[in-house]
């Protein structure tokens, strides 16, 4: 076998791990896409639009929190082309869900919008009620799942939650984006060592 059969069979065996892990393919929704309810004192509502986006740390700006919207309604091409975080994208724009995790993949905030609820929001930091489980994340999108164990107290109101996402957006990887890098200043150190050679 090659190294590039080799390599192939190393990423089909991953998938197929990461896939038995969640319950589910990854792949089994489009890009951008979310499948599942969510629930305000027994009202419940289906969401169908998932969305991604890096932002800075919400305890520490160093850090990189990804952040998770998914709506029942898509959001409007105008509020993606003026998008700068998620959780203001989601305000008067309908029923909807955000998650945010920290760079370790735990879910430190969730922001719930629901019509139960009016103009108001349920909003938990530190913590949240609904389980986040990664199954997958690239740099252009993050699959998994999320729910609730049962129906929750949040602030006074029923809560449950149990949605399968494919949220699609800009989503950094701190591992890669170190790799590219060094990649970069490998490059520049190449290119200087090459003018070097040519002015001697």
């Amino acid at each position: 076998m090659n190294p590039d059969s080799r390599k192939l069979l190393a990423a089909l065996v991953a998938v197929g791990l990461v896939s038995a892990g969640s319950g589910f393919a990854a792949d089994s929704l489009a890009p951008g896409e979310a499948m599942g309810t969510f629930s305000i004192d027994g009202k419940s509502v289906a969401l169908h639009h998932a969305y991604a986006m890096t932002q800075p740390g919400d305890f520490d700006e160093t850090k990189t929190d990804t952040a998770i919207l998914l709506t029942e309604e898509p959001l409007s091409p105008d509020s993606l082309a003026k998008l700068k975080d998620l959780e203001s994208a989601a305000q008067g724009k309908g029923n909807s869900l955000l998650l945010k995790l920290d760079e370790s993949g735990s879910a430190i905030r969730e922001v719930v919008h629901h019509s139960a609820l009016g103009e108001a929001s349920l909003q938990m930091s530190g913590m949240t009620h609904s389980g986040v489980h990664v199954a997958s994340r690239s740099r252009e999108e993050i699959s998994g799942s999320l729910a609730t164990t049962e129906e929750e107290t949040f602030l006074e109101h029923r809560y449950k939650s149990d949605v399968r996402f494919r949220a699609a957006g800009f989503i950094s990887d701190p591992a890669r984006q170190l790799f590219d890098s060094l990649k970069l200043l490998l490059v520049f150190a190449a290119e200087g060592l090459l003018r070097a050679v040519r002015f001697e």
